[in-house]
């Protein structure tokens, strides 16, 4: 689970330099959901 939360803070700081900042956030609440289903 530490091995993929890493993953995936790593697509987003990668992804914030290719996406612009509308995506960031929809991809940030995204990832928020995602946690939260997990149980973070």
């Amino acid at each position: 689970l530490h091995f993929s939360t890493n993953i995936i803070c790593l697509a987003i700081l990668s992804g914030s330099f290719f996406l612009g900042k509308e995506e960031l956030v929809i991809l940030n609440s995204w990832v928020q959901e995602f946690f939260s289903f997990v149980g973070y």
